[in-house]
């Protein structure tokens, strides 16, 4: 049920920015907006088989995909065909989500060496983990996690590290003085030149009312994030997380949030339905409308723009990898990795489905169901179709007869 685009096909919306535009971008911007673009519409096959796996999960199972539209239509029917959706797909995706859920991991770590230092902190770490597990409330992430797994077949958890969380800790704000030294018996110690010697020392701010003053800071805290496909896209020439040279997170923040995080916050503008990426998140909040007119969209949806973080694994050019972070054309940040380059440098895990052999994205049990649901359903549909056809069958009577209506 997938429509083909036709020749200078162009996604709906996909409009590029004004020569002007792009000349006011920066090199990093520039960079980001071009590896999105082309990443995306190297996944527009990918999209149109999500959209009709989630759609035939929900029970929405008569309609297809067309290019054209840019979205899911269902096709036009006489008034007496009979669509009946008898859902079994739905039972059997949310039993296997309810098995793995109900299975609480256990944590397993190795140390470094045979130390008693080591042994003791991998048995620590796994005490850790298991605290993090329950205090992250990673079990219900993990219901959302295979959820996108079982419709999309490739879901993401992203790991990092919020400065700004975990509980305050108030700390003496300190300024440096100099004290003169003293001997033994108490008199002020005196260098070479007869001039007395000073010492530094760290004395607590005072502020004008002769309170001590403070400075909050917060101990941080680890963050666990489900990430949809829709929401990653990684280096079109990687069959594997491993072999991405770098991915784009593309994430809707409200212009509030953005504000707050970053400096130049306030020179972002809201996103337009210009933007296909908005279709995309207004597709999956309103049952995959595929009307791009702007009444049909809250005005919170609307205050809104798409923040593009662009990690890259460390380089010859770059070896502290970078990280540059962009929206409608503004550079909120660009510097290195903010996390030590290890064996994976960047805080993406993939999780999938079906694995397919040379491909990134995994392929989902829904879409091997689909031809049998739709039989399914076709078969049902004609019983009933049969049966208001000849649940009350017409007889012929000749005339003259003599035969008459009650």
């Amino acid at each position: 049920g997938i429509m083909q685009p036709s020749p200078g096909f162009q996604w709906p919306g996909s409009a590029k920015p004004t020569p002007t535009t792009r000349r006011q971008w920066s090199d990093g911007v520039s960079e980001v907006e071009r590896k999105y673009e082309v990443t995306r519409r190297a996944r527009l096959f990918y999209e149109a088989s999500w959209y009709q796996n989630i759609s035939f999960y929900l029970g929405r199972q008569y309609v297809n995909w067309s290019f054209t539209r840019g979205g899911l239509y269902e096709p036009k029917a006489p008034s007496w065909r009979v669509r009946l959706a008898c859902n079994r797909i739905l039972g059997p995706i949310q039993a296997q989500i309810s098995r793995v859920v109900g299975m609480r991991p256990a944590f397993s770590t190795m140390p470094n060496s045979t130390e008693e230092d080591d042994r003791l902190a991998a048995r620590l770490s796994e005490k850790l983990l298991t605290y993090l597990f329950d205090k992250l409330r990673v079990r219900r992430k993990l219901n959302n996690l295979l959820l996108w797994v079982s419709t999309c077949g490739s879901a993401f958890v992203k790991i990092g590290w919020d400065n700004e969380a975990g509980e305050a800790i108030r700390i003496p704000r300190m300024e440096d003085e100099l004290l003169s030294a003293t001997n033994e018996d108490g008199s002020a110690m005196m260098d070479e030149t007869g001039q007395p010697v000073m010492l530094p020392n760290l004395r607590q701010m005072v502020g004008e009312d002769g309170n001590d003053l403070f400075d909050e800071h917060h101990e941080g805290e680890v963050t666990v994030d489900v990430l949809s496909p829709f929401d990653v896209l990684p280096d079109p020439g990687a069959t594997n997380m491993d072999e991405a040279r770098w991915v784009i997170h593309a994430k809707w923040m409200s212009l509030d949030d953005i504000r707050a995080n970053y400096k130049r916050g306030d020179e972002v503008s809201p996103a337009t339905n210009a933007d296909p990426y908005g279709g995309v998140t207004r597709k999956l909040l309103f049952d995959f409308v595929t009307s791009y007119s702007n009444s049909s969209v809250p005005s919170d949806i609307e205050n809104r723009a798409l923040v593009k973080e662009y990690w890259e694994k460390p380089t010859k050019e770059h070896k502290q990898g970078r990280l540059i972070i962009a929206s409608n054309g503004i550079e909120l940040h660009s510097g290195p990795l903010p996390y030590k380059p290890g064996s994976n440098p960047l805080p993406f895990v993939k999780f999938d489905d079906i694995e397919s052999p040379g491909r990134f994205w995994a392929q989902s049990k829904i879409e091997q169901m689909r031809p049998l649901q739709m039989s399914y359903n076709r078969r049902r549909s004609q019983l009933v179709e049969f049966a208001n056809l000849m649940a009350k069958p017409k007889w012929l009577v000749p005339k003259g007869a003599g035969i008459i209506d009650a």
